[in-house]
C-alpha cells in the first residue's frame, strides 16, 4: 500500500452517508443538506441527444484525451460569450472526466515530494488530500469571514512560497458561497508571477449565482493570469450532471502539458456521446441555467429566512447552492451536526470536513426538493417552540 494513504482522513461525504443509512434503516425521516448533488434533471435536450447518439457506430470508440473538437469548441464559445475570454480550442482546452478528475491529475503532473500546494481552509478536500497522495505538502490558506473568506495573501511567508508549485482558488466558494474581488484575484496572480508558481481556479459554481450585477468571472479576466493560471470548470452543477463526469480546463498550452501527459497514461477519454450532447447545452440550453437558478433561489430563501427566524447567524449566499451558517455559541460544527442529525433527522456538512478553519460553521446544500425545506423549517419552529 502507498504509505500515504494511511495519512488519509475518512473523506467526509461518505461518512455521513454512514450516519444517514443508520438512521433511515432504523425509521427515522432523514432531511439532506449533506452532499451538493443536484436533486433537478438535465435538460430533456440532453436526454434525447444522448438517445439519438447511442444508435450511431461510430461513437463507441475510445475518446481522445484532449476531448473531441465540437466539445471543444462550444467550450470556447461559451467563454468567448459569457466571460469575454478567448481560448483556442485547439491546444487551450481539455476535456476532464469532471472537474475532479482534473484537480487529482493536474496534482499528479505538478507536484513532486516535498513541494507545497496552497490550500484554502475550508476547501474542497481533494485539494488537499491528492496533494497528500502526491507526496506534496498541502498548506491552509484560511478563509475568515473579516476577509470575505479570500485567503490572506500577506500571511504566507516568503520561504512557503519559494516551495509553492500550486495556489488553489475556487470562486464562487464552496462552501463560503461567496465570490471574490477583483483586487483580490488580481494579488494572487502578482504572487503567482512573482514566486513561479500555478493557480489552479476552480471554477464549477460559475453559473450559480442570483444577482446579474454580481455575476462569477473567469480567472483570464485578470491582467496576467495566462501566464499563471489553469481555470476548471464542469456540467456537473450548471446542468444538474453530477454523474456524467463532463468538465474541462483552460490554459496555456504550456501549463496544460502536465495535465494532458498524465490523462494520456491513466485515462482513456469521456465517452463520445456524452461530449457531443454535452457540447450542444452550451450553445442551446442557456435558459435552463436561469431557471435552475430561480428554483435555487427560492430555497434559499426559505431557509434562510426560516433559520434566521429561528435565531441563526444566516446569510443569503451570493453564488452557489450552499448556505454557510455559523453554528450556536459553544458548540462546534462537528457537535452541532450530530445533534441535527439525531435529534431532528436533518443532514448537514460540519465545517471542519472541510478545515479546521470552519469549525464554527455548517453547510446546507439547497439540492433537495422544496418540500423537504419547508419540512427542515417546520421542525426547526417545533424544536425551538418546545425548547
Amino acid at each position: 500500500m502507498n504509505k500515504n494513504i494511511t495519512k488519509l482522513p475518512p473523506y467526509l461525504f461518505i461518512e455521513i452517508d454512514k450516519k444517514k443509512k443508520q438512521l433511515i434503516d432504523s425509521g427515522v425521516e432523514v432531511i439532506n443538506f449533506g452532499v451538493g448533488d443536484p436533486d433537478l434533471p438535465p435538460p430533456e435536450k440532453l436526454l434525447n441527444t444522448l438517445k439519438f447518439l447511442l444508435m450511431q457506430e461510430n461513437c463507441h470508440q475510445y475518446a481522445s484525451n484532449e476531448g473531441e473538437e465540437i466539445f471543444r469548441s462550444s467550450v470556447s464559445s461559451f467563454y468567448s460569450k459569457r466571460f469575454d475570454v478567448k481560448a483556442d480550442p485547439g491546444s487551450e482546452i481539455i476535456n476532464l472526466l469532471g472537474t475532479k478528475e482534473g484537480i487529482g491529475h493536474v496534482i499528479m503532473g505538478y507536484v513532486n515530494p516535498g513541494d507545497v500546494v496552497l490550500v484554502p481552509d475550508p476547501g474542497y478536500p481533494v485539494y488537499s488530500n491528492m496533494t497528500t497522495l502526491c507526496g506534496g505538502v498541502p498548506v491552509t490558506m484560511p478563509l475568515l469571514e473579516e476577509n470575505n473568506f479570500f485567503p490572506d495573501l500577506t500571511a504566507i511567508d516568503s520561504k512557503t512560497l519559494e516551495k509553492t508549485t500550486i495556489m488553489f482558488l475556487n470562486y464562487p466558494n464552496n462552501p463560503c458561497g461567496v465570490l471574490a474581488k477583483e483586487e483580490d484575484l488580481k494579488a494572487a496572480v502578482d504572487l503567482a508571477s512573482k514566486y513561479g508558481f500555478i493557480i489552479c481556479y476552480d471554477n464549477a459554481y460559475s453559473e450559480i449565482y442570483y444577482d446579474d450585477n454580481l455575476r462569477p468571472g473567469s480567472i483570464f479576466n485578470i491582467k496576467g493570469a495566462r501566464e499563471v493560471a489553469i481555470e476548471f470548470n464542469s456540467f456537473s452543477k450548471m446542468f444538474n450532471m453530477t454523474g456524467y463526469r463532463v468538465g474541462f480546463a483552460i490554459g496555456d498550452p504550456k501549463l496544460l502539458q502536465p495535465l494532458l501527459k498524465v490523462k494520456q497514461n491513466v485515462d482513456s477519454g469521456c465517452f463520445i456521446p456524452i461530449q457531443l450532447a454535452s457540447a450542444s447545452l452550451l450553445s442551446e440550453e442557456l435558459d435552463f441555467i436561469e431557471k435552475m437558478r430561480t428554483v435555487y433561489r427560492s430555497r434559499i430563501k426559505v431557509l434562510t429566512e426560516g433559520l434566521s427566524a429561528n435565531g441563526w447567524n444566516v446569510s443569503f449566499p451570493e453564488a452557489t447552492f450552499y448556505v454557510w451558517a455559523k453554528v450556536p455559541q459553544g458548540e462546534t460544527s462537528m457537535s452541532w451536526s450530530n445533534f441535527l442529525l439525531e435529534k431532528l433527522g436533518i443532514v448537514v456538512t460540519p465545517g471542519e470536513g472541510f478545515g479546521q478553519s470552519a469549525k464554527d460553521y455548517v453547510r446546507f446544500s439547497l439540492t433537495l426538493p422544496d418540500e423537504d425545506v419547508k419540512k427542515a423549517i417546520k421542525k426547526f419552529e417545533e424544536y425551538y417552540t418546545n425548547f
